[in-house]
């Protein structure tokens, strides 16, 4: 038996997902809704589409906010975000309408009459295509969109000679909230139940996770200090920036939704990390192999806080290289793979 604080008491991992549902009680976890079990607001289906320009009015319910760059379009750029719904019992079914009717006339994303209760799996993958020339931009850096180049690895400097396809670059799509900061917390910790179906394996360079953005400067979204768990293939030697990532590539690296200073109604923004507006600096990376999560087990890490500043966030995401998303898919055209999340939690340390 283990007592896992602030996720529950007398938890027993060992009997975990064996039988009847997943399992967990909330105690000092800070997120809200971690359990995906607030039946307001989800979105119908297996795909969102979303802005990459504007996130209000995008939350889907519990304070969880959506961001993908790859935009489907250069009208309105809503994106394309790929995730599931699933049961949080065996075998994890797609529970999508959760026993409710569509509601198209009020707002085709909405539901009625739900009448699944319980937590659900969050369910990620990927595009397997770049959809539209606005996306095969590598070194992409505008004002109101985040970068089509969302992580590169650690000796990748991404510039106008970058070719599209290159595989030391990813495209992030992320579920993120915000976080009240305890005025005390001295550190945390964080991190979810994860699961990597091995019927749908990550395909080789793609991987997913889970991270923490604390924006610790008096100027919102300016400094942002990052932690994560990233969860890959054993063959894939993934290797990401870490420490303070240079002004030139900081467009490239950790672009996306950010909190905001200063803000405790979870309201998210877009942050595109402009040149010389932004400083990112990585202070961990804890990598897992897909492999040892072919059914659900905890995952956690750690993280230090350097002020008390209130913009923090936690995330989790998924990954796609860029060599996976051609102008033009293969035929077949291979699958992405997929990551599950269950019980996302952030703990704070306090003094």
């Amino acid at each position: 038996m283990a007592n896992i604080t602030g996720i529950g008491t007398s938890f027993s991992l060992n009997n975990f997902s064996k039988e009847g549902r997943l399992d967990s009680i909330i105690g000092t976890n800070a997120l809200t809704n971690p359990l995906f079990d607030a039946d307001v607001r989800y979105p119908i289906g297996a795909e969102w589409n979303g802005t990459t320009g504007e996130s209000n009015g995008l939350l889907p319910s519990g304070k969880w906010g959506f961001c993908s760059p790859l935009a489907t379009n250069t009208v309105n750029f809503q994106s394309y975000f790929g995730y599931g719904w699933l049961s949080n019992y065996r075998p994890y079914d797609d529970t999508a309408k959760f026993g409710g009717t569509e509601n198209p006339e009020e707002n085709p994303y909405q539901l009625i009459n739900i009448n699944y209760s319980g937590g659900r799996v969050f369910k990620m993958y990927g595009v397997g295509a770049s959809l539209n020339a606005f996306n095969r931009n590598p070194d992409r850096a505008e004002a109101t969109y985040p970068a089509i180049t969302s992580f590169t690895s650690s000796t990748k400097t991404v510039d106008g000679t970058t070719s599209w396809g290159d595989s030391d670059c990813w495209a992030k799509y992320e579920l993120m909230q915000q976080i009240q900061l305890p005025a005390n917390a001295t550190g945390y910790t964080f991190g979810a139940f994860v699961r990597c179906p091995p019927s749908d394996k990550l395909r080789d360079l793609n991987f997913g996770g889970i991270y923490v953005n604390h924006d610790h400067s008096a100027v919102s979204q300016s400094d942002s200090k990052i932690n994560c768990i990233a969860i890959k293939r054993a063959s894939h030697n993934l290797s990401l920036r870490t420490g303070a990532i240079p002004t030139s590539q900081t467009p490239f690296n950790w672009s996306g939704l950010r909190p905001l200073i200063q803000q405790n109604n979870n309201t998210y923004a877009i942050m595109p990390n402009l040149v010389g507006q932004s400083a990112v600096n990585v202070e961990g990376i804890t990598y897992k192999d897909a492999e040892d999560y072919s059914d659900f087990k905890l995952v956690t890490a750690t993280g230090s806080l350097s002020s008390s500043y209130n913009a923090i966030s936690l995330g989790l995401f998924f990954a796609e290289n860029h060599s996976y998303l051609p102008e033009t898919p293969p035929d077949p055209n291979p699958p992405t793979g997929s990551i599950e999340f269950y019980n996302p939690f952030i703990i704070f340390q306090t003094s």
